[in-house]
């Protein structure tokens, strides 16, 4: 298992062990093993033999070991039933929202909205249930496919094209804000000034959101925290000369940076999919991320009102799925509820991720959209290593909505990693308290717990988060807590 290999700070892989080394594991929430290597020897977990069924090839190599397994189990009616209810409520909501796009335009592709036809294509293919991978298609398509990894595809993509979308709004919005203050452009070819090497700009924010204070090459910057920074996808040639080696991007101070001489703009750069190249050396982006930081797509604002259309939609779906009385039908078979079965039922750890995820979105949203916002500002704080910056927008966000289950588990998490954990204790008390289901915040009661040294109700919580979500990583937790105990 992969988190106990990280626990034990051993690579995650393959080991050979002895027999006489080994016990077969008959505490069930335990036994679901998570581990990239999993997909190459079997298809998935059965939660009725508690096994995990071999491939087709690895049956045939090992044929006296699960003689009678089925790569795609029987469900029964009920699950069955659920997996009917997901697809459907998901190919709905993508029909509903591809009508969208026709409210604007008939054939946006005609019009050179680019934006807006890739949207309506994966709308399109979403609502017509297109969501299998290539290798799947090969292997034999829908006859080859659990109807419960179909349903979790289904909320893999619908989830994919929220993310997209929301992404894309708030960058263009915070764009459109800053433009005329950013002196480069993506798709410009610049030079670093610096270190002496060129590249492509592929992305800029007007401030930077790492702590670069003391990064080298800033030491003759004034207050770099405070400049525009870019993203640069630089030339190979130039940073095996600079550093020794290729580099990834760079992230890189406007005071650094000049317009690359026009004779110097044939570069050797390994740009995304979607990117072209003139011949004269002048590089386009693709259209979604040159709409995102703010070109205009000159649609009478078509694109715009689409895009916020469809995020809307989907908050409102979130919103209401989280409610046992939701009136809305597609809201009903997507519901909370809905999504905590399939998890429970899903055979993989691929599937049961897509799920996690969704459950993750739905529990941010926030009758007050604004709310939702700062929310979201918390969590970058977070992810860009300011924890206290973030537990203050979470303590700001708890003091003006009180209900607000995921900034209580948010600021616990905040306070949890600052070694507060009694403050943190009491926060996801509260989190709790507001929603019992809430997988997070009792997995982090139970690490609280567990750092405090009570193990029995480490394993307690850990136990209620692992019924929630069986796939979930606090079995790693939940497998070193038994054994303090048994000591």
């Amino acid at each position: 298992d992969a988190g106990d290999a990280t626990s034990m700070g051993s690579p995650s892989g393959w080991t050979r062990c002895s027999q006489r080394d080994l016990e077969a594991v008959q505490d069930e929430h335990l036994m679901r093993i998570r581990s990239g290597h999993i997909p190459e020897k079997f298809a998935r977990f059965d939660p009725e033999s508690k096994l995990f069924v071999p491939t087709e090839l690895h049956t045939h190599q090992y044929p006296k070991d699960q003689p009678q397994a089925k790569v795609v189990g029987d469900l029964s009616t009920p699950v069955q039933e659920l997996c009917t209810d997901l697809v459907a409520g998901v190919q709905e909501l993508a029909s509903r929202m591809n009508r969208f796009v026709l409210d604007e335009t008939s054939c946006p592709a005609e019009r050179n909205l680019h934006v807006l036809s890739a949207v309506q294509e994966r709308m399109r293919a979403l609502k017509e249930g297109d969501v299998l991978s290539s290798e799947q298609k090969l292997v034999g398509g829908m006859d080859h496919i659990s109807p419960l990894t179909l349903a979790a595809q289904h909320l893999r993509e619908l989830l994919g094209i929220y993310l997209e979308i929301a992404e894309v709004n708030q960058k263009r919005e915070a764009s459109m804000k800053v433009k005329e203050n950013i002196k480069y452009d993506v798709g410009d070819v610049v030079y670093h000034t610096y270190f002496g090497f060129r590249g492509v700009v592929v992305g800029w924010d007007e401030k930077p959101i790492f702590d670069v204070r003391h990064w080298d090459g800033l030491q003759h910057v004034d207050n770099p925290q405070d400049k525009p920074f870019y993203h640069i996808v630089p030339d190979e040639n130039d940073c095996i000369e600079a550093f020794g080696a290729p580099r990834g991007v760079r992230y890189v101070c406007e005071d650094n940076l000049m317009d690359c001489p026009e004779g110097r703009r044939s570069i050797k750069v390994d740009l995304d999919v979607g990117w072209k190249r003139s011949d004269s050396d002048v590089y386009t982006a693709p259209h979604t991320l040159r709409y995102q930081y703010g070109s205009d797509p000159e649609d009478d604002g078509a694109t715009e009102r689409c895009l916020y259309r469809i995020q809307n939609e989907m908050y409102n779906w979130h919103l209401a799925a989280q409610s046992t009385t939701a009136e809305d039908v597609i809201a009903q078979k997507l519901s909370m509820a809905n999504l905590y079965s399939l998890l429970q039922n899903v055979e993989n750890q691929v599937d049961a991720y897509a799920v996690q995820e969704t459950i993750k979105e739905m529990r941010k949203a926030h009758v007050q959209k604004e709310t939702q916002s700062k929310l979201e500002c918390g969590i970058s704080f977070l992810v860009g290593g300011d924890g206290k910056e973030a537990m203050e927008v979470y303590k700001e966000l708890v003091e003006d909505d009180p209900n607000y289950a995921e900034a209580w588990n948010r600021l616990a998490t905040c306070q949890f990693m600052l070694g507060d954990y009694e403050a943190s204790l009491e926060s996801t008390k509260k989190a709790l308290e507001l929603e019992p289901n809430h997988v997070q915040a009792l997995s982090g009661l139970g690490l609280i717990y567990f750092e405090e040294g009570e193990y029995k109700e480490a394993a307690q919580a850990f136990r209620k988060s692992a019924a929630l979500d069986p796939w979930s990583l606090v079995a790693t937790k939940l497998s070193l807590t038994v054994d303090l105990m048994n000591r």
